[in-house]
């Protein structure tokens, strides 16, 4: 280390607000303009750009699939070689939709797992297809959030905040 820059990205901010997720040699950027960059992490290269129509800013990868969440009500996913996009899922979650950056979204093989808190559900989509494969919701009647805290074979374990209540959903 050094100390210099060697490259950087929205250094003048023209691409608004950032979220990102580094994987292997490649920085996935999800830009307020609604661009999703990949690049290069030795570079800054831009490798592929894709134009979505909302602020992708949360990201997780399986396979070569990477899955972003957007501002707005819907997810997406992406061909981490091409940018393609190979589909998009909107869950009718209105944009005030709470999230939690480390813990609204865990994948299991072929499954992905989100929380949308104003809607008090968790969703299991199919990575490959985007089809929606179950919803899930306790109601409370209280204010709380869900946060997923880990996938354990078939068990997916919920969080609900703040009561601290936790469930094994199958």
């Amino acid at each position: 280390f050094t100390g210099k820059t060697i490259w950087n990205f929205n250094d003048d901010f023209s691409n608004g607000n950032l979220g990102y997720l580094i994987n292997d040699n490649t920085v996935y950027v999800g830009a307020e303009n609604g661009f999703v960059y990949s690049l290069d992490s030795a570079t800054g290269k831009i490798l592929w750009q894709t134009k979505t129509a909302d602020f992708p800013f949360y990201f997780i990868i399986q396979g070569n699939t990477l899955i972003s969440v957007y501002e707005g009500s819907y997810i997406s996913a992406f061909d981490i070689k091409t940018g393609s996009q190979k589909w998009k899922l909107d869950l009718g979650i209105d944009e005030s939709w709470s999230i939690f950056w480390d813990e609204i979204m865990t994948n299991n093989n072929d499954t992905i797992f989100i929380a949308g808190n104003n809607s008090q559900r968790i969703y299991a989509i199919d990575i490959n297809s985007g089809n929606e494969l179950w919803t899930w919701s306790r109601f409370r009647p209280t204010a709380s959030e869900y946060t997923i805290e880990l996938v354990d074979k078939n068990v997916l374990y919920v969080n609900q905040q703040p009561k601290r209540n936790i469930f094994g959903v199958f």
